[in-house]
């Protein structure tokens, strides 16, 4: 996602880059995913939702 978000690329506004993460993640890393899975790692820590919260 940092590459292809944002390397030598700049957004406006705030809502503009919020729009290309997340066209990013719904469209672009589905339909390319036999490209990026060599790239994706076992490496996760699992978030709970007790240990979540939003800031507003």
């Amino acid at each position: 996602m940092h590459q292809c978000v944002t390397h030598n690329r700049r957004y406006p506004t705030q809502k503009q880059f919020a729009d290309a993460i997340l066209k990013f993640f719904r469209e672009t890393f589905p339909n390319e995913w036999k490209t990026f899975r060599s790239q994706v790692s076992d490496n996760f820590r699992i978030v709970t939702h007790e240990k979540f919260r939003l800031l507003e």
